[in-house]
């Protein structure tokens, strides 16, 4: 966990489509907390669980002050000698004389919450994942977090939710400040609308990311799967053409297959089926059953 999460901030880790992973787990409501500043007022215990009878981990003198990032039951949730943990409420006061900006968080409050968000992310926690990434992005603006709590939330077909972070990062960019991975971005942001059917809208961002980018498949695939739809079909086989000669997918192969089987070339279309079939995409045997008997 810890060299991913390495590789993701030097910018090594290879860029994929996570977008189109199929995912069934489903998303849960998180309430939005405003982060606040409280003061323990009597000598409280810091557990490592929000229950009384959890293991406690350091005793907290009266007078300290700490940011609550999170309220679970009647317990406060925050950072306390560089360990993430909870205290009940009982024992502390807010302390309404100072207001909460980014600048008052530490570099390690903010690195628990990023850290916490990666690590969800790759478990494929994308609900904690989105939380946390979202503590983050209140404490530091920074653009790649709010690139990551987009991600997760296309996982999870929050689309309006994702949709509504692309926009913000296209934002940021048309402001001139760099965005990293702005190619990926648009073709993101454009098969959020392939989710919704709005595959007019989809283009006009796929053709924004070719322009910045034309070495990655998977915008080539989301570009030949927005044509297919749009029932141009020698368009799409060529975009597919180009998103397999750069990295074989098996949602290349699905639509090209779909694609060359509307035109009439059916074996060469039942080929792809069976190619994307191989490569995982279960649905090509439902395709198969329909179109290559």
């Amino acid at each position: 966990l810890a060299n991913l999460i390495k590789m993701v901030k030097n910018g090594t880790l290879e860029r994929v489509n996570p977008i189109k992973e199929e995912i069934t787990k489903e998303t849960t409501n998180n309430t939005k907390f405003e982060p606040v500043e409280i003061v323990c007022k009597i000598p409280a215990l810091f557990r490592d669980a929000p229950i009384s009878s959890s293991n406690s981990i350091l005793e907290i003198p009266t007078g300290t002050k700490v940011y609550a990032i999170a309220k679970e039951n009647n317990y406060w949730k925050f950072n306390y000698n560089g360990k993430l943990g909870f205290a009940a409420e009982a024992f502390f006061e807010k302390n309404a004389t100072k207001s909460i900006t980014s600048s008052s968080f530490s570099s390690t409050e903010i690195k628990d919450n990023l850290e916490l968000g990666y690590s969800n992310y790759y478990a494929k926690d994308y609900p904690n994942a989105i939380k946390y990434f979202s503590l983050a992005y209140n404490q530091n603006k920074d653009s790649k977090i709010l690139y990551y709590r987009a991600l997760s939330k296309g996982q999870i077909d929050d689309t309006y939710g994702a949709l509504s972070d692309y926009d913000k990062l296209i934002e940021i960019a048309n402001s001139g400040k760099k965005v990293e991975e702005l190619a990926t971005i648009y073709n993101n942001k454009a098969y959020q609308l392939v989710k919704l059917k709005r595959y007019g809208e989809a283009l006009t961002f796929v053709y924004k990311a070719l322009d910045l980018d034309k070495t990655l498949a998977y915008i080539w695939d989301t570009k030949g799967e927005i044509l297919y739809n749009l029932d141009y079909y020698e368009q799409s086989i060529n975009a597919m053409n180009e998103a397999i000669n750069i990295k074989e997918d098996s949602n290349s192969y699905f639509f090209r297959g779909l694609s060359n089987i509307k035109l009439n070339k059916k074996e060469v279309g039942c080929r792809d089926l069976s190619k994307a079939g191989e490569l995982g995409k279960s649905e090509a045997y439902t395709e198969i059953k329909k179109y290559c008997k």
